[in-house]
């Protein structure tokens, strides 16, 4: 009788022990396919972060080139007596005025004077005569976007490109404005020289720039 209760009891825990190996080996695969469920997760979270930072990257590039983008507007004109165009950048309303040419006043001399553009700064240019016919006041109206308020205090410079030289003149830009309209008519520009041609006006505001492109036939 006592072999037989061996007999059993080696037999149980012979049992107990094939369940407990099966249990552990249960768990352990369990907990694999959860680590490795749990690794995949937070590769696909990784892979959608660099995702999206890339697409934010793409976007601040987009608005930054936004920044100098151009718009170009064309006109033909004859003797340029008065002449008006229009252009916007992002952040600026630009209108290109070109006119015979002013008289350019310092402070001293608006006592006496009767007409001419003030100037608040910069230098008249020394190419440039009075007495011919193809000399013309070239002024840039510069106004917020937003506000329409006029834009007196950003960096503004101004080239001509002569198309049938091929040649680029950097405008002395003076900012001035009308004795007779006030500060409120501040501009950018300069009494200027323009042969008949085809010209490309450029007009770059605080790293923002508009394209003024013209034909000048004299008559």
């Amino acid at each position: 009788m006592a072999e037989q209760s061996n007999g059993i009891t080696k037999s149980l825990v012979l049992i107990v022990a094939i369940i407990l190996i099966i249990l552990v080996g249960g768990a352990s695969y369990f907990y694999t396919t959860y680590q490795n469920s749990t690794m995949t997760t937070a590769q696909t979270n990784s892979t959608m972060t660099t995702g999206q930072t890339i697409s934010s990257n793409m976007t601040v590039s987009t608005s930054a080139n936004a920044t100098t983008l151009s718009t170009t507007t064309n006109v033909t004109t004859s003797n340029l007596s008065t002449l008006k165009q229009n252009a916007t950048t992002q952040d600026y309303h630009l209108t290109l005025q070109l006119s015979p040419p002013a008289q350019m006043l310092s402070m001293n001399q608006t006592v006496t004077a009767t007409s001419g553009e003030v100037m608040v700064s910069g230098q008249v240019s020394n190419t440039t005569s009075m007495n011919t016919t193809d000399t013309y006041l070239l002024e840039v109206h510069v106004y917020n976007i937003t506000s329409g308020a006029v834009v007196t205090n950003q960096n503004v410079s101004i080239q001509i490109i002569n198309h049938t030289t091929n040649q680029t003149l950097t405008v002395p830009v003076i900012v001035m404005y009308d004795l007779k309209t006030g500060p409120s008519d501040t501009h950018f520009g300069n009494n200027i020289t323009l042969p008949a041609g085809s010209y490309t006006i450029k007009v770059t505001v605080a790293g923002e720039t508009a394209k003024f492109n013209i034909n000048v036939t004299n008559q």
